[in-house]
């Protein structure tokens, strides 16, 4: 199964358009689904900023909220973080949105 949201791809571009100077990090994790996906493994992207606040920009609103609950109620893992130049970098060696770890799924089957 291929299911893949916008979220790499959300989150890449708010960063693009914020600046190396705005204070966020791109993340990449593997995390745990709720709901209709309850228990299987999916590949995440977010921003983290220095405070530890976590935007999730998967859907039309941005979801705002504490690292620690994040990583919580997502069951956050294998994070993987990308700075402003190291986010260009893959961006353009991929010449994709993400994610460019090998681990990372899009949906487990």
């Amino acid at each position: 199964m291929s299911e893949r949201g916008n979220c790499f791809e959300n989150s890449a571009r708010f960063l693009l358009n914020a600046g190396a100077g705005a204070g966020l990090t791109l993340v990449h994790a593997q995390c745990v689904g709720r709901g209709p996906i309850e228990g299987r493994k999916y590949a995440h992207a977010f921003l983290l900023t220095e405070g530890g606040i976590v935007l999730d920009m998967t859907s039309e609103k941005v979801v705002v909220v504490t690292q620690g609950e994040y990583y919580e109620l997502g069951q956050v893992k294998e994070v993987v973080r990308y700075d402003y130049a190291a986010m260009l970098k893959k961006l353009r060696k991929t010449k994709h949105w993400g994610p460019w770890h090998k681990t990372m799924q899009a949906i487990d089957p």
